[in-house]
């Protein structure tokens, strides 16, 4: 008498998860679908201050690949360190071979930053961004989630030209969570947890039922047979596995705290900041975008110390002054230190959307942050508006697709390598298999050292 078969799509139905049945691979063993990967171009403003930058040597030695601990500016990153690959020695060489002005030198740097192309006119990038080149390729690949990107910011100052989809053609950076939470949940709240609770508790018990079902009928089955029922049971297991996963972590629609009065502009920028890093942890667990550009505007004067004194206009031109050789503040220990607590409370900042990455479980035992690659950029290098040598740095692994714990100094002889290198190296991990993007004669190919 043969025994009645269990279809996997009817188990998958009956559990109410008929979407992950398209999704899994066809084949004698059950394997879950794949992890999504995601990117982060997490944006500042005013480069940084590379003496505090850099990493620091162990024992007085020089810092090498391996062996060093990270700077002053990025102490609130220490906890992740070994989910940090700092970048050394790139420059943005598509702006030393601009032909024509800039309106001024930060939308030269805004618009070369992203593009790494010529600027289409003084002020608009002349070619797409390299978030908009990730986005376009995940969708001819066949990801469609419900926004191909996500272009967001804390109060973005107008000279911020970060995102293109075309040259002159400037994607506008969403400065208000309340609207980006409805275009991201436009049908309201997912699901209450009540429902997802009482969903969930229904579910394992469908599934405990097939476990001790298959326990009983193994016995009663030839090789042949016991081969496939283990397949349904791995695909059992496998469930069993993501729904705990999702009962860690809330695919839901984040309740975001009133924005508090530009009165207290501090007060107003980190709770507008917390809010979109939160908008950007649903996202990725809802797998409702897997592309994200987070423009942070110039750091509070508050939470930084500056309070008007060393004869500077405001924190901007301290900033500046600070990073000019021959001027006197660039030995100013009071004045240095403030500046460095500037660019560290952006260091503050990323540490905290790492943190969210890293409270969403993957199936795999791993977390968001592991299956993202977050890439800390910005317009300059430093204050003095040098456009070599950028300060820039990689959190996360992209599944694997960087490897971290790292201090990369990329070689400057014979020749310093463009900063499009390290974006073609980013367009391959994440599925675009482009060997030059932007400037093609300033551009020499994936920037190695990467994995």
């Amino acid at each position: 008498m043969s025994q009645p078969r269990i279809r996997r799509r009817s188990l998958l139905q009956l559990l109410g998860l008929s979407a992950l049945a398209s999704a899994a691979p066809r084949g004698a063993r059950a394997q879950a679908a794949p992890i999504p990967k995601r990117i982060v171009f997490f944006y500042t403003n005013h480069g940084s201050h590379r003496p505090a930058w850099l990493p620091v040597g162990l024992g007085g030695a020089a810092p090498t690949e391996t062996a060093f601990e990270l700077g002053a500016i990025h102490q609130p990153l220490a906890a992740f360190k070994q989910d940090l690959l700092l970048i050394d020695g790139l420059d943005m060489l598509s702006s030393d071979i601009q032909t024509g002005p800039a309106a001024n030198a930060h939308i030269r740097g805004h618009c070369h930053s992203m593009t790494a192309v010529e600027m289409a006119d003084a002020s608009l990038g002349g070619g797409i961004s390299i978030d908009q080149h990730i986005a376009e390729a995940l969708r001819q690949a066949g990801v469609l989630t419900a926004l191909p990107s996500l272009e967001i910011g804390v109060d973005p100052n107008v000279e911020s030209r970060i995102s293109f989809a075309s040259a002159a053609q400037q994607l506008p950076i969403e400065s208000d969570p309340q609207h980006t939470w409805q275009r991201l949940f436009p049908n309201g709240p997912v699901a209450s947890e009540p429902m997802k609770d009482t969903r969930a508790a229904r579910r394992r018990s469908v599934l405990d039922f097939v476990a001790q079902d298959f326990a009983a009928l193994a016995p009663r089955l030839n090789a042949q047979d016991r081969t496939k029922l283990e397949a349904h049971a791995d695909l059992v297991r496998d469930l069993e596995k993501r729904l705990a996963v999702s009962a860690a972590v809330s695919c839901n629609a984040p309740n975001l705290a009133g924005a508090s009065s530009r009165s207290d502009y501090a007060a107003y920028y980190q709770d507008t900041g917390d809010s979109f890093m939160r908008l950007i942890q649903a996202a990725f667990a809802c797998d409702l975008t897997r592309v994200v550009t987070f423009n942070m505007e110039a750091i509070p004067d508050e939470l930084c110390g500056y309070d008007g004194r060393f004869g500077t206009t405001d924190l901007h031109d301290l900033v500046h002054k600070v990073a000019q050789p021959g001027d006197p503040l660039a030995t100013n220990p009071d004045a240095v230190n403030t500046v460095v607590r500037f660019h560290t409370e952006y260091a503050k900042q990323l540490a905290k959307l790492l943190g969210y990455l890293a409270a969403i479980p993957e199936s795999d035992g791993s977390t968001a942050l592991h299956h993202t690659i977050v890439l800390w950029c910005g317009e300059i290098a430093e204050g003095n508006h040098d456009l070599h040598r950028l300060p820039w740095l990689i959190a996360g692994q992209g599944g694997g697709s960087v490897r971290t714990g790292r201090y990369l100094q990329v070689p400057r002889e014979p020749e310093a390598r463009a900063h499009n290198d390290l974006f073609v190296a980013l367009a391959n991990a994440m599925g675009s298999p482009i060997t030059t993007f932007g400037a093609s004669s300033v551009c020499r190919g994936a920037l190695p050292g990467l994995t």
